[in-house]
């Protein structure tokens, strides 16, 4: 059973804080990180990840309480996040930006991808197989370094999958493990007698 949804008060308070490095990653996008950590094709070691987040450099936490707070609520996420693809069926509770009461998805979807990218090697099998379609949810939101969509879909499609995205992202995960846990086989090293 999963706990109490976990209070992000103070972790967003210190991401958007001038403690935090100015290129850390703020509330969505952590969110959507580590969903792509925790559903991936191999596990990923924190110290790995870590870094990520911050933008390569450490945060100035005011003392050791709120280092604690920040840390804990951050591993807490992700253990959240990784419980809930193991349940049947996976339980994808995605944290997004809201604007006006609506949620918007592509800070997530972009932290998504930043997680996708620890591991782009393993995840290209995906992208290039017969399944990739359904990337397609969080792969409208990508941009390119010029802020260009990084995949061309009809503009019905994209307005369709920009309005029904809160709704489609938690399914689109579900699949993405589904799709990986099938694999996951095929991604293991094979042994060679000589």
């Amino acid at each position: 059973m999963l706990k109490e949804p976990l209070d992000f008060y103070d972790l967003d308070a210190f991401l958007s804080s001038d403690r935090s490095p100015e290129n850390c990653m703020q509330l969505a996008d952590l969110d959507g990180f580590l969903t792509a950590v925790a559903v991936g094709p191999e596990p990923i070691p924190p110290e790995e990840w870590w870094p990520v987040i911050w933008g390569g450099e450490e945060p100035k936490f005011r003392n050791a309480k709120e280092a604690k707070t920040v840390i804990v609520t951050i591993k807490a996420r992700y253990d959240e996040i990784a419980s809930g693809l193991e349940r049947d069926p996976p339980v994808v509770t995605p944290v997004f930006w809201l604007e006006n009461g609506e949620p918007i998805v592509s800070d997530w979807a972009e932290g998504f991808l930043d997680g996708i990218k620890l591991r782009l090697a393993d995840w290209s099998r995906l992208i290039a197989s017969d399944d990739n379609a359904i990337l397609i949810p969080l792969a409208v939101f990508w941009l390119d370094d010029d802020e260009q969509p990084i995949i061309e879909v009809d503009d019905d499609v994209r307005e369709r999958i920009e309005a029904e995205g809160p709704d489609l992202i938690p399914d689109t995960v579900a699949a993405i493990h589904r799709y990986w846990r099938a694999h996951a086989e095929a991604l293991k090293p094979q042994m060679r007698l000589h």
